[in-house]
């Protein structure tokens, strides 16, 4: 049987490459021209609100840090 626990916490980590994709689009109108600005900023934004739905799966006891224990 599958642990949904440790599944969740396996498809957490596409937050980062969906991070390095928002990176790319916020860099993309420095070598495209800014005329393309409002559509990649819209673009990055996607991205990034993705990640973070997929930040939320993964398992906190896993992530804290021993000030956030106490």
């Amino acid at each position: 049987m599958v642990n949904v626990k440790r599944l969740f916490q396996v498809i957490s980590y596409l937050q980062y490459p969906l991070l390095v994709v928002a990176l790319g689009y916020m860099v993309y109108p420095y070598f495209a021209g800014f005329d393309t600005f409002w559509a990649s900023i819209n673009n990055a934004l996607i991205f990034v609100g993705m990640a973070i739905s997929f930040s939320t799966l993964q398992d906190t006891t896993k992530t804290q840090n021993n000030f956030s224990k106490k």
